[in-house]
């Protein structure tokens, strides 16, 4: 159940993570602009007028090669001051047809305000055309001066959900079943208790599994007569059964049922009554099958009550 389990939370996180990977690709690049409009006066026998364009990259990618054309026909144009981000070159080139502003690259969150004068004989229109063109892919908006479209973000919003919600599916799946390679597992419980040649053996060892782990331990520690050693092996397999909590219930009723034998050669009565309780509360079916032919815990089982 655990690697099923497992396997679908990787799933969701691929295909998700790969359409929220896609959809930044593809996704055009934004620029926004806007235009003051001016508000003419008569001026040395002139129609004199002033606008304010703003361009800004509300994008996550570069845009290269910007151009923005603006003009105010028939009026002309003349370069009233540019500001711009720090570090944002530009050049503004002032046209019989209007100004020519060129950026080599707006970068995200980018911006430029430029001011132009216009000036006419009898007529100069309350708002300028603007023109903007790149060599690459983009979408351009117009919105009103100072105000950014509500939906320039929606993009990155959704592609914050689809992350949160990867998060969130994956968080509960690990917290719920929290998945660990049996190998990782023993490696770490063998170093923990001291036992530095069991720990190598299991680091270059593939396909383990729970279940018959506790018979190599216990063979292992009865096949040894200092206590302190011994101890070691009941360390090793309490270690296991801490680090891995939700493993299989048959494993679980495996290895206690090893623990309580090791409890055993250590005359600790009372540590094996409590684990055979703990192997028959996990996996009763298990433990009945080992006793058929384990006459000793059959035996001590039925003297101490353990049922």
């Amino acid at each position: 159940m655990t690697i099923v389990l497992t396997a679908v939370a990787t799933l969701i996180v691929t295909v998700l993570a790969g359409l929220a990977l896609d959809y930044l690709r593809h996704r055009r690049p934004v620029i926004i602009y806007s235009v003051k409009d001016a508000v003419p006066i008569d001026l040395d026998g002139k129609r004199i007028g002033a606008y304010l364009v703003s361009v800004s990259n509300v994008s996550q990618r570069v845009i290269k090669d910007v151009s923005c054309h603006i003009q105010a026909q028939p009026a002309k144009l003349r370069n009233g001051g540019v500001s711009a981000s720090q570090g944002l070159q530009y050049t503004a080139v002032e046209k019989d047809d209007g100004l020519q502003l060129s950026i080599p690259y707006l970068k995200p969150g980018d911006d430029l305000q430029a001011t132009l004068i216009a000036e006419g004989l009898s007529y100069v229109p309350r708002t300028a055309d603007v023109a903007i063109r790149s060599p690459q892919d983009m979408n351009v908006v117009e919105t009103e001066s100072g105000v950014r479209p509500p939906g320039f973000r929606k993009g990155f919003l959704s592609a914050a959900i689809v992350a949160a919600l990867v998060a969130g599916t994956l968080a509960a799946l690990l917290q719920s079943r929290p998945f660990q390679e049996p190998k990782d597992v023993f490696t770490f419980s063998a170093s923990l208790a001291g036992l530095p040649h069991l720990a190598e053996l299991y680091a270059i060892s593939n396909n383990l599994y729970y279940f018959n782990q506790g018979d190599l331990a216990y063979a292992l520690a009865a096949a040894s007569s200092d206590p302190v050693e011994i101890e070691k092996y009941r360390r090793f397999l309490s270690v296991v059964l801490e680090t891995d909590p939700v493993m299989e219930r048959e494993s679980r009723a495996s290895l206690y049922y090893s623990l309580g034998k090791i409890d055993l050669l250590l005359a600790d009565s009372n540590g094996a009554i409590r684990d055979f309780r703990h192997a028959l509360d996990d996996n009763r079916s298990t433990v009945n099958a080992r006793i058929k032919v384990d006459r000793s815990v059959r035996e001590f089982l039925a003297t101490n009550g353990v049922r």
